[in-house]
């Protein structure tokens, strides 16, 4: 995961010029999460990502994915779908993924995305990880002119949205 955020420092404009079908990434996260989470059900609502291209390297976007992903499925807790939908604004798409597990403390909430930064140190290790997903997406969403946002509430849930922007050529 280092060499991973390590890299995606240091990536440079030439690394944005590539474009991908949101639609059909995400529905191929879904099928590889279904194998390693079969337990877990994820619920959809893409079609408005059904006709644009993201100016973003389509291994970008699957890491993007697969760390908010892993992080649902952690803490979503059993028997809570999981909810991922898309929509198209001013140029910009938003893909929001939304657990309704334990939720993250307000007052974490500024700090989430920095390396390492764990919101309970004692519980959190059984769980895997090491407090570089989020520091991960933060950079790789930055380097594409994007950003994401977290919004959490204490034993309601937490809703990442990964804003990326469309391609012009869309």
């Amino acid at each position: 995961e280092m060499l991973m955020l390590t890299r995606a420092e240091q990536m440079n404009a030439a690394d944005n010029d590539q474009r991908t079908e949101p639609y059909h990434t995400i529905n191929r996260v879904i099928s590889h999460a279904g194998v390693v989470y079969p337990s877990e059900a994820i619920e959809t609502d893409l079609e408005p990502l059904a006709s644009v291209k993201l100016a973003v390297a389509g291994e970008h976007l699957e890491q993007l994915l697969l760390i908010v992903l892993d992080n649902a499925v952690k803490y979503a807790g059993s028997n809570n779908p999981i909810q991922i939908t898309g929509d198209v604004k001013e140029g910009r798409a938003y893909i929001a993924i939304a657990d309704h597990g334990q939720g993250i403390p307000e007052k974490h909430l500024p700090y989430v995305m920095e390396r390492f930064y764990r919101v309970d140190k004692s519980r959190s290790r059984p769980q895997g990880g090491n407090g570089l997903g989020l520091a991960i997406a933060k950079r790789l969403t930055e380097r594409y002119k994007g950003e994401i946002r977290i919004e959490s509430k204490l034993n309601e849930g937490t809703t990442v949205t990964i804003i990326l922007p469309v391609a012009s050529d869309t």
